[in-house]
This record gives structure tokens, C-alpha cells and sequence, in this order.
């Protein structure tokens, strides 16, 4: 668009960086937003437990138990205040553990499987 119809007197390059960094700054906020909302309509009800071997999912409204390898795990990333799941699935999906509910050994144990992904 910056080259076929350039801002008045601006080089075709230039007007296409603001026409580029315009449509980045309006899509942007609507794709946070728009996750945000996502994440408050996501009814997750279940309750996830990690150990060595495996996850286990026990689901609070129905009567099943799921049980996941760790290759079930895409990325494990530790952050400051938090540690990060991220779940091999077509839609991306992610958990979010606050290091604040978690117990020292329970933090060594995610630090020490992120090293190993």
C-alpha cells in the first residue's frame, strides 16, 4: 500500500513502515484483548498434578483422570515470578504456575525439566 499509494511527499519505503507500523499498532491490542477475553471464558476444571513420570489431569466435573507423558509438554520457560507450560496442541495453549504458590523443590523440579526439553 506504501508503494502504490504513498503518504504526500514521503519516499514509498517510509510510507509503507508507517502504514505497517499503523496496522501493528491497531492489531496489536485487539489480539491481547481478544486473548484475555479467551482465557476468562476458558472453563478449565480440573485439577493437574506433576511428577518424574508423567501429568495426571483429574477432572473436577466429570469423572475421568487423564494421564500425559511430558512429551505432552512443548516448552517448559522459567521466568522471574513465573514458570510456563506450554502444551503440544494444534491450538497453543499454556499453563501458568506463580512461583509464589510453589515450593522451593517443586521450582528445582521445573528448572531441571526445562533443561532437559
Amino acid at each position: 500500500m506504501g508503494i502504490t499509494l504513498p503518504i504526500y511527499s514521503t519516499h514509498p519505503i517510509v510510507s509503507t513502515t508507517i502504514y505497517v507500523l499503523i496496522i501493528i499498532f491497531i492489531l496489536w491490542p485487539l489480539q491481547y484483548y481478544s486473548t484475555k477475553t479467551m482465557g476468562q471464558h476458558l472453563n478449565f476444571d480440573a485439577l493437574v498434578s506433576f511428577n518424574p513420570d508423567n501429568i495426571v489431569i483429574k477432572h473436577v466435573n466429570k469423572d475421568l483422570i487423564e494421564n500425559k507423558s511430558w512429551d505432552w509438554v512443548k516448552d517448559i520457560e522459567v521466568k522471574k515470578d513465573r514458570i510456563w507450560l506450554t502444551i503440544n496442541l494444534k491450538k497453543t495453549f499454556a499453563f501458568t504456575l506463580p512461583k509464589s504458590k510453589l515450593e522451593q523443590q517443586d521450582v528445582n523440579f521445573f528448572i531441571a525439566k526445562s533443561k532437559m526439553k
